[in-house]
């Protein structure tokens, strides 16, 4: 009796036998997951138009064809369909808007209904998590994380109480900056000391702990492991996720890299809290809050309580936000500063008539800087955190979230390819069951699914497109920092025209203390040095992701000569 083929490959080679059985396994996951991809594009209605979906690329393909940058891609897209567009992310819906109108509409006239979040991907999930400020679902949860990190961080209160943590830090920036000045004949890479700072301008408050710099009192090895841990963990949300676009049960296979750093990063963090912990049960009746772990630690109400349980999200979020997005503003406006040297010259004017070379510039200097101050503004409209805000949710089902004009509910546009708009070119012989899809077209239930709809909507938005608009900005693609000293927008989420915090009820809680950590740093830093360029050599502007923002691709390196 002939033995089965599989039992023959088996004999003679069962590595190659079980390759060729998981190789078929996946082909086939694929297969279904871009099937279930195009069923979905094909049978859903309702939804703005927008490009027609590659396979396993979804709707990014055309970046195949011409590369250029997603933000810019988006915009031709929003020129190309008006505004609002749907695009598809692996097998999931998004709804990108591009155009005044519809930003403000999602920001402003709907805020509530589009005040939620969609389901974090698996990346995300490890370097945020679904419980953070960010990412977490509009509801009791999230009033309630948010209630607490505005009263016992970025209220005015709080914000004053850490005034001197700020400056503090600030000057043991300038410190670690003049020490690399001297060691290095004068030229300095500032990002990591930068990034050190931040770091612990919110760690001090939020865990009571420091981390010190390489040569400098309080450095410790462990306590640099944790350091660099976190800014990888910072640096990984940037990161591509290939679990978008994969079906589920092959991203275990991906992030690997991301569940290593952030199951080191939770250890650590929670040794600390446990150490908090520890200290506060040791002190009994006498113990006294000084933290925002201390804080959670002695929650009385069910609320906190809550919080407490679990409070690495909340914390890692706080992070995050605060540190990631400072440092990358801060370099960029160097980086600007330092190719411009009449700004660079103005800024040092100013920082001489209001402060002087003999004392530092401090926080309350700043109302007294206007120039500083435009310049910080003209950074958020020319290059900003990044182009997008996080992607916004409609809350509930029964919300109807049209756009500019398009609704879901109400026979709005569909893909070019939709079968609603092949109506004409496939001939269908309708039956007695056939069922309506749209106000003009008709299909007959057994042989298309065609009433697929998607109860929540995700949206992104294009904020940067708006700032950057000629017709909103005159001269919108010149680095001009006067254009906010005649006109004084607020960028903290009050006008639609700048908003790299966000707005409404998803708007950035800590933006005003963001906004004095920078100026601060920035003052400070000019105050100190004269930054230059490198035997002439323009500084190389190309972006990567890090974390929420949008980096340097390369880390910026500059002449420095003291002034002070």
């Amino acid at each position: 009796m002939a033995e089965p083929l599989s039992a023959i490959l088996f004999q003679a080679n069962p590595v190659l036998l079980g390759a060729s059985l998981l190789g078929t396994f996946l082909a086939v996951l694929v297969v279904c997951n871009v099937a279930s991809q195009y069923a979905k594009f094909f049978t859903t209605v309702g939804i703005p138009p927008g490009p027609t979906p590659w396979p396993l690329v979804s709707s990014l393909g055309g970046l195949l064809v011409s590369p250029q940058h997603f933000d810019e891609w988006s915009l031709k897209m929003g020129r190309l369909y008006g505004g609002v567009f749907s695009i598809w992310n692996g097998g999931e819906l998004v709804i990108c808007a591009t155009s005044q109108e519809a930003i403000k509409e999602v920001l402003f006239t709907k805020d509530k209904d589009f005040a939620s979040r969609p389901p974090v991907s698996d990346r995300v999930a490890y370097t945020v998590g679904s419980k953070s400020i960010e990412m977490a679902p509009y509801g009791d949860y999230w009033r309630q994380v948010r209630k607490l990190s505005v009263v016992h961080l970025f209220s005015h209160k709080a914000v004053a109480g850490n005034t001197v943590v700020r400056q503090e830090e600030t000057e043991a920036l300038i410190c670690n900056l003049k020490r690399e000045c001297a060691e290095k004949g004068g030229f300095v890479e500032p990002r990591n000391h930068v990034a050190r700072a931040m770091l612990n301008t919110m760690m001090r408050p939020l865990f009571g702990v420091r981390f010190g710099a390489p040569g400098e009192c309080g450095f410790t090895p462990t306590g640099e492991a944790l350091y660099e841990c976190l800014q990888e963990s910072f640096h990984q949300l940037g990161g591509f996720d290939w679990g978008a676009f994969l079906p589920r049960v092959l991203e275990p296979l991906f992030n690997r890299d991301v569940r290593k750093t952030a199951a080191m990063r939770d250890r650590e963090l929670q040794a600390i809290i446990d150490a908090r912990r520890a200290a506060k049960k040791l002190a009994g009746p006498a113990f006294v809050p000084t933290t925002v772990v201390d804080v959670l630690l002695s929650a009385s109400n069910n609320k906190e309580q809550e919080v407490a349980q679990e409070p690495l999200p909340f914390l890692l979020d706080l992070l995050n936000g605060a540190v990631d997005t400072s440092g990358v503003s801060i370099e960029w406006i160097l980086a600007e500063i330092t190719r411009r040297p009449a700004i660079r010259r103005r800024l040092h004017a100013e920082i001489d008539e209001v402060v002087g070379r003999d004392r530092p510039v401090c926080e309350e200097d700043l109302k007294n800087m206007p120039y500083l101050r435009a310049v910080v503004k003209e950074h958020f409209r020319f290059q900003g955190v990044g182009p997008f805000l996080v992607p916004h949710m409609n809350e509930h089902e029964s919300d109807d979230p049209g756009l500019q004009g398009t609704s879901k509910d109400h026979g709005a546009a569909s893909h070019p390819g939709h079968l609603a708009n092949l109506r004409n070119q496939i001939n269908l012989i309708e039956t007695p069951k056939s069922i309506k899809i749209d106000v003009h077209c008709t299909y007959p239930s057994q042989f298309y699914r065609t009433d697929v709809e998607f109860p929540h909507w995700q949206v992104l938005l294009h904020t940067r497109g708006i700032s950057r608009d000629p017709a909103v900005f005159p001269r919108a693609d010149e680095f001009l920092p006067e254009r906010f000293l005649e006109d004084d927008v607020d960028i903290t989420g009050k006008d639609i025209r700048v908003l790299p915090f966000g707005a409404g009820r998803r708007g950035c809680p800590g933006a005003n203390q963001g906004l004095l950590i920078i100026q601060l740093a920035i003052g400070r830093i000019l105050q100190t040095f004269d930054v230059e360029l490198i035997d002439g050599q323009d500084i190389s502007l190309e972006e990567e992701s890090s974390g929420w923002a949008l980096a340097l691709k390369t880390p910026l390196r500059v002449k420095c000569t003291l002034r002070v």
